[in-house]
């Protein structure tokens, strides 16, 4: 104790006023002031802000405690003691094992260059369960079964007499009564059994099978029992047994499905019933929906019988219609004053928890996705000042997320990925004033309403929400819920699944948008938000009649007032004539994303947002309404999880400025619990190739390390038995045991994302520690690439490579050049690592690769080919040189004959972008990197197609996945791959940041430790000006060229250094105008200007 004084003393005799000098932003695992993380040796960071020149750390001293009181006071429970350093990121702690469920202060002590000590304001951060601590809490869910109309796999089995022989139809599949799908059994004369479909009452026999060996003539007005197995997707796929005996071998039988308004097919389950043609009665009863990816779970048994008219007339219902999600409560109570109580939450599912009919947080979608069966995270609340001494309500409302229900495109299979229906788990930890303590968990004592007013929630498919259903005051204390049931106890996840306390940011409401234009065609209200997002929609202040019911459809673009010179197919100029102005859709896929709203007659109004759903649009139509919303009513609820931008950038040119808002758009829309290739339509997976070439990106505009880190634990969880890589993550399977663990095959520029993300942490961020918890991932992959190559050629593949490049580059070669910069950045991780044998034979790897690629792939003129054998022709492409000059070591002959290939292949397509996924990221970085400035601006400012300025000219407010996906002239593109807010080709803000800017990083010195200050100037633009936040503070750089010279100027946050270079003819042509104080030195070296600089603002005037 009397150590600890000293030093406190010690340290407070040494504090000098700092002035403009302070110590902020103290981060524990890059984020402030975290709340329930499970880790052992959290890291730290922290920045020194000043404005004097050369502000430095060159030492530090962390130290920690239970209360502000004891870290005011001296009381420590860790003491770093001096450490003689200048880095403040990535700090581990190196102390005595952290409690759990124990919120621990800190403050860094930073002794500066002239040995003045400056204190930080004190933050703190807060462990969670630490891998225990549940006790009793049990897994509480309804005992009934949700039944989505919208299902595409299930079983319907049924039982069918007929009192005279004759046909029995039974029909599903029915969104309205004159369109369903059929299973008839006929016992007249030969029995027969035949599968067809009726769209808008005409109906069509498909197939006809023969089961009279099955039902013999006597056996015609018998029970019989039928079972139907459908997988839905772009038919209904039908296996049909009749008695126990399959028919048609066992084999799927399809049956053509109707379309929707706008052309998608609807192969789902929607209603049932039956249709007895005319004069022909029949009895269907024991009706079952079950689950077949789940053993047969029964999703709903009807005890009714059915007496079958034959009247001709279709009758329907929608099985478990009156089960909706659940609503669970309990009442406790609270025996004495509070001090501190906390909430551990999570579900198999997503969920809502109420105190006091006040929601819990502000999160949406908690827990977000991860894969279940390996590992689920929870959520932790300070909810101190929620609870009151006495009776207290606590309320969980529980939805699908991508636990279980309809999930990804038709016929993928994926439903009920992880489970059947969704549960909640939920610990209350309570410290009273007294000292004592109290535990309330979720147990077989909480009750469950499952006649509420959710119906549908699906997150691709949207929301039915019922408002005359819901259930006034069950949120509050006192309510009577006598007439509730008891809760269902399921089963915990295996002892395997790691249940963690959530890793990153939650998923949160960060931006709000409000309606900038309503048009009105016929009965429909279209509201145009002004900007593509994904998020849902906040309609306020709507009135309608009990009862009444509107519809709210999403699109992320209109179709066109002017109707296009030359359409593309399907879509006609007719198609065009007749949806001016109406919401286009068709690209969306099978998703359905629509919500449907009933009103419960409030008259003094009504709000709806829809819960447990996600959308990805710019427009929201609303049919139904008797009159419109006003313009400020309807709102745009933007969903993400990566927080506050850090990086700004403007120019002289006002398209250019669109496309840095589309980039930091279309990563804010497709940054939500996993990096998505898009937010919308039936896909929404976490796509490993977008992260790839995005990554680095991704870094300047919000902090993206804890969110990265997220994911990755899943890619780990998920990591094939050979060490390869899939293409998206969480993977997926149609089984119930999930995506198989074996049979990946590598998808070139998507799997090496398991070595790219983490250099690209480390590099950005400084996060070593990434790095270090996957590096066993690593080098597994490293070996399966090794093993699958040949004398260090990668085979061909058919996945992906330069994912929609106009024109295509050969995957082997693209997938070689990956390989080897997979190998440069494992020597250099290796390095960092102190893994000195790895790092050597990392290395020898890299080079042996450089040479065969070089040998195989150019010929002695070159020029990239597509294989050294004999008649191999050209390939020629400007991603065939982007890749190697990029990634690999070419000699240097090479190198200059490779990038004068290159420029021609850009002079040849007319300075258009003929690159896709994997080479539109590098091309302007290997331009300038070679001296070729003048090209990169002209591509970079390029506005016709394909160029990143076209969908600009568009209208674009997001990055787009095709270069075309909508033209003035020629309309929208495929509908099969044409999402509008596809981030990938945002990339090119790598480019922006490093050279157009000229922030560049030193690799040697990482989280711009040291930066290399190189602006790339440029008469295409009068000024330039932006930056980003790095880890030890915000980095600015700005030019402009005037009439009396070009005027730089940039600032070097504090705690680091920069060197400035630029070309010019001599040292007289460049003066400094500012920032004397900070120049080390200057030279003159090769034409160009070399300044080594400390922290501080400068500028420059360049003659």
């Amino acid at each position: 104790m009397l150590r600890k004084l000293f030093l406190a003393i010690t340290a407070f005799l040494t504090l000098l006023p700092a002035g403009a000098q302070e110590i902020t932003r103290l981060t524990t695992e890059y984020m402030d002031r975290p709340m329930g993380i499970d880790v052992t040796q959290p890291v730290f960071g922290w920045r020194m802000q000043s404005d004097r020149y050369g502000a430095a750390q060159t030492a530090y001293r962390i130290v920690f405690a239970t209360s502000e009181e004891n870290l005011e006071n001296g009381t420590y429970t860790y003491d770093s003691g001096t450490v003689n350093s200048p880095t403040s990121v990535c700090i581990k702690y190196n102390g005595p094992e952290l409690a759990p469920c124990t919120r621990y202060y800190w403050q860094v002590l930073v002794t500066d260059e002239r040995g003045k000590v400056h204190e930080s304001p004190a933050s703190w951060f807060e462990t969670g369960l630490m891998g225990g601590l549940w006790g009793n809490a049990m897994w509480i869910a309804s005992s009934k079964m949700q039944v989505s109309p919208y299902r595409f796999d299930y079983a319907i089995e049924y039982d069918v007499e007929t009192a005279k022989p004759g046909p029995a139809k039974f029909i599903f599949g029915a969104p309205q009564e004159d369109c369903y799908v059929f299973v008839m059994l006929d016992t007249r004369d030969s029995a027969k059994v035949m599968l067809g479909n009726a769209l808008y009452n005409k109906e069509t026999v498909q197939h006809t099978i023969n089961v009279s060996n099955i039902i013999p003539k006597a056996d015609a007005t018998k029970k019989h029992h039928i079972r139907i197995e459908v997988r839905g997707g772009g038919n209904y796929d039908m296996k049909v047994s009749l008695n126990g005996r399959a028919l048609s071998q066992g084999n799927y039988m399809p049956v053509n499905c109707m379309r929707d308004s706008i052309g998608r097919q609807q192969a789902r389950l929607f209603s049932i019933g039956y249709r007895q043609p005319q004069g022909f009665d029949a009895v269907f009863s024991n009706i079952k929906l079950l689950n077949y990816k789940w053993d047969n779970l029964v999703l709903n048994s009807d005890p009714k019988t059915y007496n079958a008219k034959g009247d001709d007339k279709a009758v329907l219902w929608m099985p478990s219609s009156d089960i909706n999600a659940p609503i669970m409560r309990k009442n406790v109570n609270v025996a004495k004053a509070v001090k501190r109580a906390r909430l551990y939450a999570t579900a198999r599912g997503t969920y809502w928890f109420y105190i006091n009919g006040q929601r819990v947080g502000d999160g949406y979608l908690n827990p977000g996705w991860t894969d279940f069966r390996h590992r689920i995270m929870y959520n932790t609340y300070d909810v101190t000042q929620m609870l009151r001494q006495g009776n207290n309500a606590l309320g969980i409302e529980l939805g699908h997320g991508w636990f279980c229900d309809d999930f990804g495109w038709a016929g993928a299979m994926w439903g009920d990925q992880y489970g059947y229906k969704p549960s909640a788990l939920a610990m209350i930890k309570v410290e009273y004033t007294d000292g004592t303590n109290e535990t309330f968990v979720t147990d077989n004592t909480w009750k469950v309403y499952n006649g509420g007013p959710l119906y549908v929630n699906n997150l691709y498919h949207g929301v039915i929400y019922d408002a005359r259903r819901e259930v006034d005051g069950w949120k509050e204390p006192g309510f009577n819920d006598a007439a509730w049931e008891k809760v269902a106890i399921l089963p915990p996840p295996p002892a395997s699944t790691e249940i963690q306390g959530y890793v990153g940011l939650e998923i949160k409401n960060n931006i709000t948008l409000t309606a900038k234009k309503m048009t009105r065609i016929g009965n429909r209200f279209i509201y145009d938000m002004g900007q593509n997002f994904a998020g849902v929609p906040r309609l306020k202040n709507m009135k309608g009649r009990k009862g009444q019911t509107i519809t709210i459809h999403f699109a992320e673009m209109l179709y066109p007032e002017t109707v296009p010179e030359n359409p593309r197919a399907p879509l006609t100029r007719e198609d065009y004539e007749r949806n001016k102005g109406q919401m286009y859709m068709d690209n969306y896929r099978s998703a359905i994303s629509t919500d449907y709203y009933t009103f419960r007659g409030a008259p003094e109004g009504e709000t709806f947002e829809p819960p447990f759903a996600q959308h990805g649009y710019r427009y929201v139509s609303i049919d139904g309404l008797d009159s419109p919303l006003p313009l400020e009513d309807v709102e745009g609820i933007v969903l993400e999880s990566i927080g506050e931008q850090t990086s700004h950038y403007e120019t002289s040119n006002a398209d250019i400025n669109q496309l840095f808002n589309n980039i930091v758009w279309g990563q804010r829309g497709n940054f939500l619990a996993v990096p998505t290739d898009c937010p919308q339509r039936d896909e929404r997976l976490g796509w490993t190739g977008d992260a790839n070439v995005f990554c680095r990106t991704s870094t300047y505009n919000m902090m993206t390390g804890p969110f990265f880190n997220r994911w990755f634990y899943t890619l780990r969880d998920q990591k094939s038995d050979n060490g390869d890589v899939g293409g998206y993550y969480p993977s997926l399977g149609g089984t119930k045991e999930g995506a198989p663990r074996s049979g990946f095959e590598r998808g070139c520029g998507w799997s090496d994302v398991t070595v790219t993300v983490p250099w690209e942490m480390y590099q950005q961020y400084g996060d070593l520690e990434f790095v270090k918890r996957h590096y066993d991932a690593m080098k597994d992959f490293m070996k399966f690439l090794e093993s699958q190559a040949k004398d260090y050629i990668y085979p061909d593949a058919f996945y992906w490579g330069d994912w929609l490049a106009p024109v295509p580059t050969n995957i082997s070669m693209l997938s070689t050049a990956y390989f080897g910069y997979d190998a440069r950045l494992m020597r250099e991780m290796a390095a960092a690592l102190g893994y000195k044998e790895d790092a050597a034979y990392y290395d020898n790897l890299f080079r042996n690769i450089s040479r065969a690629y070089c040998n195989y792939f150019f010929d002695s003129e070159g020029y990239s080919i597509e294989g050294n054998h004999e008649g191999t022709p050209r390939m020629d492409t400007q991603t065939s040189y982007l890749l190697p000059l990029a990634f690999l070591e070419l000699p240097e002959d090479l190198q200059q004959k490779a990038v004068k290939h290159l420029l021609e292949a850009i002079e040849r397509s007319d300075y258009h972008l003929q690159t896709g996924f994997l080479g539109t990221p590098l091309l302007c970085n290997v331009l300038s990197n070679f001296g070729h400035n003048d090209i990169a601006y002209k591509l970079y400012t390029q506005t016709e197609y394909p160029s990143w300025l076209f969908p600009v000219k568009q209208g674009a407010t997001t990055m787009w996945e095709r270069w075309n996906s909508y033209t003035i002239k020629e309309g929208f593109g495929d509908v099969n791959m044409n999402s509008f807010n596809h981030y990938a080709y945002g990339a090119i803000e790598e480019w922006i940041m490093s050279h157009n800017l000229g922030i560049q990083r030193d690799e040697n010195r990482p989280g711009y430790k040291h930066i290399l200050m190189q602006p790339k100037i440029d008469d295409t633009f009068s000024f330039v000006k932006g930056g980003f936040r790095s880890v030890y503070g915000d980095i600015s750089s700005a030019w402009e060229i005037k009439p009396s010279g070009t005027e730089i100027e940039f600032t070097i946050p504090a705690n680091t250094t920069a060197t400035f270079t630029l070309p010019v003819s001599s040292m007289d042509n460049l003066k400094l105008k500012k920032g004397k104080k900070g120049v080390s030195s200057k030279s003159f070296d090769d034409g160009k200007a070399v300044y080594e600089l400390k922290s501080g603002t400068y500028k420059f005037i360049l003659k």
